[in-house]
């Protein structure tokens, strides 16, 4: 699924207690998408993602969704501008919703200790990506996310994708979802001490430790 809509690619055939590996870049060169994989029968399927930054190969890895939820909630969003001199790490965090539906849908994207929102129609059978930095600029932020379906009767497939250290490392991670909404994690329960800005810290104290440990903080450059 792309941002204009679904692109079919040709079915296969797999044998009984087999794997089949698919290079996305041979068939959609870069293509912004998300991948829905469907069989005659029960299938295990995940996704992986490899780049260079130009300090080595760097990769992250996801389980998909077997269904759409209602809501989705993600953690530790975080994003903040590179700063060689002041040793500051780059944070970037970017929410991927998929629309699954024949129909299209209305999201609301939501910052929890922000109390910053978005909303988005996303067409059927697309996706979208949302980047923190869109709202926040080069202001160093961190936050939980919520992303809602307002559409009734439809679900939707959300991931949280983190890059680091220019790009030297990434995370990604479907969160927890529900079909209904949580009280619970309103954005006054989610806040504890210190919130997500003193995670941040010791996340980009401990990354700086091991790239300094490698050799690989020096070679960053400005």
């Amino acid at each position: 699924m792309t941002e204009n809509g679904p692109v079919q690619d040709p079915t296969f055939t797999l044998a009984a207690n087999s794997r089949k590996t698919i290079r996305v870049n041979d068939a959609h060169p870069a293509l912004d998408l998300s991948t829905k994989v469907h069989g005659t029968l029960p299938l295990i399927a995940e996704r992986s993602m490899y780049w260079d930054s130009g300090h080595g190969e760097a990769c992250h890895d996801s389980i998909g969704l077997s269904a759409p939820h209602h809501i989705f909630y993600l953690p530790g969003g975080m994003c903040q501008p590179y700063d060689y001199d002041a040793q500051q790490a780059d944070m970037e965090t970017y929410t991927l919703v998929q629309n699954p539906n024949d129909r299209a849908v209305t999201v609301v994207l939501t910052y929890v200790d922000m109390g910053s929102t978005v909303v988005a129609n996303i067409p059927a059978n697309a996706r979208m990506t949302f980047s923190m930095a869109d709202v926040f600029g080069n202001t160093p932020t961190a936050s939980g996310i919520t992303v809602e379906c307002k559409t009734s009767g439809c679900g939707i497939m959300v991931e949280k994708a983190n890059y680091v250290m220019k790009r030297t490392m990434g995370m990604e991670t479907i969160g927890a979802f529900s079909d209904t909404i949580v009280p619970a994690l309103s954005a006054k329960k989610v806040r504890k001490s210190g919130g997500d800005t003193g995670r941040m810290k010791a996340l980009e104290s401990r990354l700086k430790e091991r790239l300094i440990r490698g050799g690989v903080w020096g070679k960053l450059g400005k």
